[in-house]
């Protein structure tokens, strides 16, 4: 077939069709369909197309020839009698959760390096740890483990009884710091015992 180029005076090819060769006797007939558009209107015309004979050692000879064929391009007919109208406004679609997603995403980790920002901000305003701390031990664990490590030492079968009973006494004040939040450490047996704290319990056994 006749090579036939994107472009023809005034009219552009859109789509090509597959050629469907067909025998008729000796004779080979080529069909393939073109779809075509003009962008104006008026009389545009398709050129000759010449078929040639297969090459060979010769120059090929012209074996057809096509006649030119005029294409008159018609507009859309316009009612003159109805007002113009104007341009209609492009159509809004709807926005789709997929759209929306990355927005949200974006907002929230923005909203929380804003929280997270203003927890430490406020942490160290307040001179606060800014990882919260691990609760406390209940004081009667603390107490027992530290009488095993006192048990473990042996220190009373070594000979060091002052030493054992020093520790003793230290276990037991800190039990009784950490379990009555009395500071008796720093107090004396006595004041121990008249602290409110210690001499209520001491009232509360004496009544039962």
């Amino acid at each position: 077939m006749a090579q036939i180029p994107d472009s023809l005076q005034g009219i552009e090819i859109l789509k090509r069709g597959s050629v469907q060769t067909q025998k008729n006797g000796d004779d080979v007939l080529e069909k393939a369909d073109y779809v075509i558009t003009s962008f104006d209107s008026g009389t545009v015309v398709v050129p000759r197309f010449r078929f040639y004979t297969p090459t060979s050692e010769t120059l090929p000879n012209i074996l057809a020839e096509t006649s030119p064929i005029p294409i008159f391009i018609h507009t859309i007919d316009v009612d003159t009698s109805k007002p113009i109208k104007d341009i209609k406004p492009p159509l809004s679609l709807p926005i789709t959760l997929a759209e929306l997603l990355p927005y949200i995403i974006a907002l929230l980790v923005i909203a929380g390096l804003g929280w997270l920002f203003y927890y430490v901000w406020n942490k160290r305003r307040k001179g606060e740890s800014i990882l919260p701390e691990a609760p406390k031990r209940p004081a009667h664990e603390v107490a027992l483990e530290a009488l095993r490590s006192l048990d473990s030492e042996h220190l009373w079968q070594r000979g060091k009884i002052k030493e054992h009973y020093s520790q003793l006494t230290d276990i037991v004040r800190m039990y009784i710091e950490r379990r009555f939040d009395v500071m008796a450490m720093e107090m004396v047996t006595d004041e121990i015992l008249a602290s409110r704290e210690i001499s209520s319990l001491e009232k509360m056994s004496g009544s039962r």
